[in-house]
C-alpha cells in the first residue's frame, strides 16, 4: 500500500471503518466507527465518531471497511 499518494488519489479517503483492535496505550474503543480523512507515511488519518483523531496503523491495528 502506497501511503505517499495525495488524498485525492488514495481510494480509502472518505471510507467508513469500524475498529476491531488498536495497539495503543489509550486506544479507541473496539466497535467505534470513523472516517478515513487522509493518509501519511505511517497509516490512515482518522476522524472517529467519538471525537478522537488517533490514526490507524495497518501493521498494528485491525478494522473493517463498512459499506
Amino acid at each position: 500500500m502506497n501511503f505517499f499518494k495525495t488524498e485525492t488519489e488514495h481510494p480509502m479517503i472518505g471510507r467508513r471503518v469500524r475498529l476491531i483492535h488498536m495497539e495503543d496505550p489509550e486506544p479507541i474503543p473496539v466497535g467505534t466507527e470513523g472516517t478515513i480523512i487522509g493518509v501519511d507515511p505511517v497509516g490512515y488519518r482518522m476522524k472517529w465518531d467519538n471525537g478522537r483523531t488517533l490514526n490507524l496503523i495497518p501493521e498494528e491495528d485491525r478494522w473493517e471497511v463498512l459499506g
